[in-house]
């Protein structure tokens, strides 16, 4: 009988082992879901159990970058677990358990995981893609760069279950790589709190681009300002996510006109009659006063003179300035302009003159800054100087969309330059300096104001805001051909034929670019279709306009789809 038994253990036993693989596969099957999805999984028939004792990570440890990997999946399978593994060097014959991180640089490398690696992989992957593969006791991680074992081990933590004792993973093969080369984030503002969490969020989802759209960036001098960004901008990088900072320049341009609110972009107010009441030059007619926020720089003289344009009074002579206090955002109800006559002078009590200046209208949130005031270019400059030195970017983007009211000022007026012309002369300067500074730097910028298929197509759009009519489309024949371009859409409607046109033009004008979407599912469907069909395109880059927490349903989406 005991002999009966013993045979029928031996018999059950297989067939246990084999309901229990199969039971496995159909478990992970239906229970694993990896994102962004793989290109291609095929399970095996069971699973790996991996146990501290005799578990280790496997890697070239003279890799600084797969060290680093190395150890963040350490501490990774710690905090799941409770299993510490150690790292071991690489050897010259892989024995059984490990997890191993294998960066393949020669194609004849392949040839020792040809049990599992087929066809043409070296180029199928491309750099950002990777082979994960549970096999024969062993987990390995292979690709052709350390970019791409990031990602495989961003893959691998979503396969890890476990029990009361040990964690355990599927046999499984998984060939992966994106779609898209980049695929990155903007941020307008940065949540301190929880920037790091945001970024990591980015690198699981496999994105690996973060623009910084921030105000900090025109006060790298401090220090703080400069250590919290050289701590981001690292965390960044050590998750393989390009950080870029943005110097919002011309347009929005909020923390710039903090630092000097006369160099804004004012409206020139030529022969405006004012009168001397009780010795305070006060408007002539009661209620109608174009006398806040008038801009005085050298390039921006306030002009007083006589009634018949002989005499220009002279300031400390004929009249003193008691105050003039302006700040942003502008005062829009109470003259921050005292004007006291001097009795010693030529003017007299009660006396109407006529003056010129340049003063803000604040018809609407976005007043752009004069690029034909010497002092932008002195905060402008010292911006991009600080950004270049402190964070070592390999791009730069200065902003450049919905400029509201250009070519407006005396400033711009006596230079007698078309609005392109205006437009592409501040790009160059910016483009120039940074350019002095690292040779290397890429520069971008919104297209909107470049693209004759949106705002800068629009010979009156300067018009409404009091500005000269004339396209700024025109200044893309003005400005480097390196200069990469961000396009943007947010709407499902693509009425103006902007996407429809968009790989046309960059094409035709010999440009790069990137497809910036936003909070519609199916305009961030089209702007991926678009980056995929497109050589010239590099990439999409969602936007944040309203903040992450608002939009980080779209930016999943995003990764799923552009991966």
């Amino acid at each position: 009988m005991a002999k009966v038994k013993l045979i029928l253990l031996f018999l059950i036993i297989p067939f246990l082992h084999l309901k229990l693989a199969l039971a496995g596969e159909l478990i992970f099957k239906n229970n694993i879901k990896i994102t962004p999805a793989p290109k291609e999984i095929v399970y095996g028939k069971g699973c790996v159990r991996i146990e501290a004792k005799d578990w280790s990570i496997c890697l070239d440890m003279d890799d600084s970058s797969l060290l680093f990997i190395g150890r963040q999946l350490c501490a990774h399978i710690k905090k799941s677990a409770d299993i510490e593994l150690a790292l071991e060097n690489y050897p010259a014959v892989l024995k059984p358990k490990n997890i191993v991180l294998k960066v393949i640089k020669e194609k004849t490398e392949i040839n020792q995981f040809s049990d599992f690696l087929k066809g043409d992989i070296f180029e199928e992957i491309g750099m950002q893609g990777y082979i994960l593969a549970v096999k024969d006791s062993n987990v390995y991680l292979i690709a052709r760069s350390a970019e791409g074992i990031f990602y495989a081990v961003q893959t691998l933590k979503q396969l890890i279950r476990k029990d009361e004792k040990t964690i355990f993973f599927p046999e499984i093969h998984i060939k992966d790589y994106p779609r898209i080369a980049v695929r990155g984030v903007h941020f307008l503002g940065i949540e301190k709190e929880c920037i790091y969490q945001q970024l990591q969020y980015m690198a699981e989802h496999k994105l690996n681009m973060a623009i910084f759209d921030v105000w900090d960036m025109f006060d790298l001098d401090h220090y703080e300002s400069s250590r919290d960004l050289k701590k981001i901008f690292d965390y960044a990088r050590q998750n393989y996510i390009e950080p870029v900072p943005q110097i919002s320049s011309l347009s929005c341009v909020a923390p710039f006109l903090l630092k000097n609110p006369n160099c804004a972009e004012g409206i020139w107010q030529e022969n405006i009659p004012w009168q001397f009441k009780n010795e305070i030059l006060a408007p002539v007619t009661e209620g109608k006063s174009f006398f806040n926020n008038i801009l005085i720089t050298d390039d921006s003289p306030l002009i007083i003179k006589s009634t018949d344009g002989k005499i220009r009074f002279e300031e400390g002579k004929d009249y003193i300035i008691e105050r003039h206090e302006i700040k942003y955002p502008y005062n829009t109800e109470d003259s921050s302009l005292i004007i006291r006559r001097l009795a010693s002078g030529r003017i007299k009590s009660g006396e109407i003159i006529l003056m010129n200046y340049n003063c803000v209208e604040l018809k609407n949130n976005q007043v752009p800054y004069c690029p034909s005031e010497k002092e932008t270019y002195e905060i402008m400059f010292s911006a991009i100087e600080n950004v270049i030195t402190h964070l070592k970017p390999e791009f730069i983007h200065f902003g450049h969309d919905e400029i509201k009211g250009m070519n407006k000022d005396s400033r711009c007026l006596k230079r007698g330059l078309s609005n392109a012309q205006l437009f592409a002369d501040d790009i160059n300067c910016l483009y120039n300096f940074a350019k002095k500074h690292d040779k290397g730097i890429k520069i971008m910028l919104w297209d909107d104001m470049l693209n004759p298929w949106d705002n800068g197509g629009n010979e009156n759009y300067q018009i409404q805001y009091r500005g000269k009519a004339g396209k700024t489309a025109d200044a893309i024949a003005m400005i480097p051909k390196d200069i990469i371009l961000m396009s943007w859409w947010y709407e499902e409607n693509d009425r103006l034929g902007k996407m429809g046109h968009i790989a046309d033009f960059h094409r035709s004008k010999d440009l790069k670019y990137f497809c910036c979407p936003w909070d519609k599912k199916k305009n961030i469907l089209d702007w991926i279709e678009i980056a995929a069909s497109d050589k010239g395109c590099l990439g999409v880059i969602i936007t944040n306009w309203y903040g992450w927490k608002k939009n980080v349903d779209n930016i999943s989406f995003m990764a799923e789809k552009a991966w």
